[in-house]
């Protein structure tokens, strides 16, 4: 009897050793899907454009549109301005280089200052080249204005995706931009850029696709061989015409010599013969005179 219990009492301990185990299992399971969920919901896409962008802990999305988004920062007591983050969507995709970048520094100082009939002072400061965090390239904008009276700064970010191009804008308090990413906030608006995800790549110029510089090189290439190779069969023609021309000019100067020799021997055969004939008449007539 008391074997009996024993068993029962080992089966039941083991029951909950793996009842306890698989809990385990599913608690971990469980809490790795929320963290995925919650981790997916903090990324704000903006589907119908290929964009998506992870907000600066604690902003909120205030709007969002089919071609763009604005997302802003929690609203702090006495806050003199509240900053915000405005993404804008425009058809085309766009190459990252100079041009491009001169480009869009020009539709900024241009457009930007008509959005507010406020916005006075507006200018271009610098504007240089950055990579994202997937290696993509694109181009930072520092711009300042005043809105009554109040000084304000924005950080531009312009990238593009094989269809269509982006401007990212944060706007804030000039005393966030000191000191070139050092402070927190600009730092968290720094990381909020470096989330962005694009459906598609950056548009390469010519020159800049690897394949397309390969094959033109390979091209090149075989163009220069062509050449050299058709200059060496026919600089060798050449040498081979200039020589034959040699030997076909000493013979006609062979057969000019031989033509001239000959006409000279016969003009002294004929002076020779003619000095005989005088001869012979001078000794007949001194026969004929002394008859």
């Amino acid at each position: 009897m008391s074997v009996t219990v024993t068993e029962k009492s080992k089966k039941s301990s083991k029951f909950k050793k793996s009842l306890i185990y698989v809990l385990g299992i599913l608690l971990v399971s469980s809490s790795f899907l929320v963290f995925k969920q919650s981790f997916a919901q903090d990324r704000i896409n903006l589907k119908s454009r290929g964009f998506s962008i992870i907000p600066p802990e604690g902003w909120k999305l205030r709007s969002a549109q089919s071609q763009s988004l604005v997302l802003v920062e929690p609203k702090y007591k006495n806050a003199k301005y509240r900053a915000s983050i405005q993404v804008v969507a425009n058809v085309g995709g766009k190459a990252m280089n100079a041009i491009s970048a001169k480009q869009m520094a020009d539709h900024i100082s241009s457009k930007f200052p008509g959005r507010n009939s406020m916005m006075t002072d507006y200018r271009v400061l610098n504007y240089d080249a950055v990579n994202l965090a997937d290696g993509r390239k694109g181009y930072i904008y520092y711009t300042e204005f005043t809105i009554r009276d109040t000084k304000l700064m924005q950080m531009h970010l312009y990238i593009s995706s094989a269809n269509k191009h982006f401007l990212v804008t944060y706007t804030d308090l000039p005393k966030y931009f000191e000191g070139d990413f050092t402070s927190h906030k600009m730092q968290t608006v720094w990381n909020s850029f470096q989330s962005i995800q694009l459906d598609s790549p950056t548009p390469l110029l010519f020159y800049e696709n690897n394949k397309f510089l390969s094959v033109v090189i390979g091209i090149l290439v075989l163009l220069t061989l062509f050449y050299f190779s058709r200059k060496v069969i026919f600089s060798s023609k050449i040498k081979k015409f200039s020589e034959n021309s040699s030997n076909f000019d000493a013979d006609i100067e062979m057969i000019e010599e031989d033509s001239f020799k000959t006409y000279k021997d016969t003009d002294e055969e004929e002076d020779e013969t003619k000095k005989a004939s005088d001869d012979d008449e001078g000794d007949d007539n001194f026969f004929s005179n002394v008859s």
